[in-house]
C-alpha cells in the first residue's frame, strides 16, 4: 500500500483556506441581516454644525392670525334704567320705559359691557330725553380697563343741548377698539354737565363688527 506524503507547508495552506472560507461566509450572513433591518435615520448636519431636527417632527405651527370680521355691523344696547350710580347716596328715578332721570351733575352711572372676543367696536350712540330748552348736556364714554391701574375711553359721544323730546347722537371720531376679554374689561359711563333734572338717560348702544365664527346668544333660562 502506497502512503501519501503530505508536507507541512501543504497542511498550513489547507488550514488557512478553511479559515478564509468560514470568515467569508460569516461576513456575507452579517450583510444580509443588516439589509433586512430597518435603516436608521441619518444624522443631518445643520447650520453652524448644529444637528438639524429629525425629519419626523411636525413643522412649526403658524402664528395666530387676526380674526376675520363680519362685514355687517352688530349692536349692543344698554337700557338707561339698568345703569348704576357710582355712589350709594346718588338720587335718581329709573322708569319702566327704560329711561332714568333726576341724576345730579357730576355723578357717574356705569354699566358693564360683554362682547365676543376679537370684536371691533367702532361707535357709541347715546339716547336721551329732555322736556325743556336747556344747555345741560350729557356724555356717554366707552371705557376699557386692564385691572392694573390703566383705563381709557377710546369712544365717547355728547347729547345735543337746547333740544326737546327724544334724541340720539352717535360718536363721529374714528377710534376702533378690539375686544380682548383675556386682558381687559369694558364698561360704559354716563355723566351730565348742567343743572337740568329733567334730562333723562334712555340708553347707550355700541356698534361693532363681530368675528365671522362668533356665536353670541343670551342664555335662555326655563
Amino acid at each position: 500500500m502506497t502512503r501519501l506524503k503530505i508536507e507541512s507547508k501543504a497542511v498550513v495552506s489547507l488550514v488557512l483556506a478553511a479559515l478564509l472560507f468560514v470568515s467569508g461566509a460569516a461576513w456575507q450572513n452579517t450583510r444580509a441581516q443588516a439589509a433586512n433591518a430597518s435603516p436608521a435615520v441619518p444624522a443631518v448636519a445643520g447650520r453652524n454644525g448644529i444637528a438639524a431636527l429629525p425629519p419626523s417632527l411636525p413643522p412649526p405651527q403658524a402664528a395666530n392670525q387676526p380674526a376675520a370680521l363680519s362685514s355687517t355691523l352688530s349692536y349692543y344696547f344698554i337700557s338707561g334704567n339698568t345703569f348704576v350710580a357710582d355712589t350709594a347716596s346718588t338720587f335718581y328715578f329709573p322708569y319702566v320705559s327704560g329711561c332714568m332721570r333726576g341724576m345730579p351733575a357730576g355723578a357717574g352711572f356705569w354699566a358693564p359691557v360683554h362682547l365676543p372676543q376679537a370684536s371691533v367696536v367702532v361707535s357709541v350712540t347715546l339716547y336721551t330725553y329732555e322736556t325743556i330748552i336747556t344747555t345741560t348736556v350729557s356724555t356717554a364714554y366707552f371705557f376699557t380697563n386692564n385691572g392694573l391701574g390703566f383705563a381709557q375711553a377710546p369712544l365717547s359721544v355728547n347729547s345735543a343741548k337746547n333740544t326737546v323730546s327724544f334724541q340720539h347722537q352717535e360718536s363721529t371720531g374714528s377710534n376702533p377698539t378690539t375686544i380682548d376679554n383675556q386682558n381687559d374689561s369694558y364698561t360704559v359711563l354716563f355723566a351730565k354737565a348742567g343743572d337740568s333734572t329733567s334730562l333723562s338717560l334712555c340708553g347707550v348702544r355700541l356698534s361693532y363688527y363681530a368675528p365671522v365664527s362668533a356665536t353670541f346668544l343670551p342664555d335662555v333660562l326655563r
